[in-house]
């Protein structure tokens, strides 16, 4: 019997480990993903900042130099003219946004919080959504790698209330404490049906759910109609 016993236990366990190693394998192959799509992200801004940017200035460039040499030969065409050269303002002013959004470096260069901030302002400020950061006890960077997934985690939860919250008011709370970090989201906005999964109102869950995983860390969604949603990313720290 005990010998029985010993085969059972060895084979739970060798089941578990084989468990664990799919596990990691999986998160693995998940950062990978995730770290190119960051190289992408860092591609595209740049191209977006150093040509497409460029491109803008010198169209509104030539057709100022049109304007002003024929600007004594027409009249009402000169005001279409000039809305033109708007147009082309406030799209470059557009892919600047974009731009910055895709990019980090305001994470590399600030901090997880003055990014926070800023990604808050593209994010919500033009879609006149009130935000407040909340950091406690968060006084010095965290590594790299980890303030960007946390930085991604929080841009797609900003994207899923800008697009379906319908929300006036955001709180991102900042928490450090017994060697955890704990980023709590919360919007004032319609909620979500529990017969409503979150995965069809976030089309960025999954990859929320890879970098939290990556983190080792857990992610806890309150929701109530009419009265909003809470998002808690709870995180452990390496180094306490």
């Amino acid at each position: 019997m005990l010998n029985i016993y010993h085969a059972s236990l060895q084979k739970r366990i060798a089941g578990l480990l084989q468990q664990e190693l799919l596990h990691r394998h999986q998160l693995a192959i998940q950062l990978a993903v995730l770290e190119g799509q960051e190289a992408e992200r860092k591609k595209l801004a740049d191209d977006l900042h150093d040509h497409i940017s460029a491109l803008f200035a010198t169209s509104k460039l030539y057709l100022d130099m049109y304007r002003k040499q024929v600007s004594h030969h027409i009249g009402k065409e000169e005001s279409a003219l000039q809305m033109a050269m708007d147009v082309i303002d406030e799209t470059a002013q557009e892919v600047r946004n974009l731009s910055k959004q895709l990019s980090s470096a305001v994470l590399d260069r600030l901090g997880l919080i003055e990014a926070t901030e800023d990604l808050c302002q593209l994010r919500l400020g033009y879609a006149n959504v009130r935000y407040k950061i909340w950091p406690f006890n968060y006084n010095k960077r965290l590594d790299r790698r980890m303030e960007q997934s946390i930085y991604r985690m929080i841009s797609e939860l900003l994207r899923n209330i800008k697009n379906h919250a319908q929300a006036t008011r955001v709180n991102i709370r900042f928490s450090r404490k017994d060697g955890q970090l704990q980023v709590a989201v919360e919007d004032n906005g319609v909620g979500m049906p529990a017969s409503t999964p979150f995965s069809s109102r976030n089309g960025g869950l999954a990859s929320i759910e890879a970098q939290i995983g990556f983190l080792n860390g857990q992610m806890k969604i309150e929701s109530r109609s009419q009265i909003g949603t809470v998002v808690t990313l709870d995180i452990p720290l390496p180094n306490g």
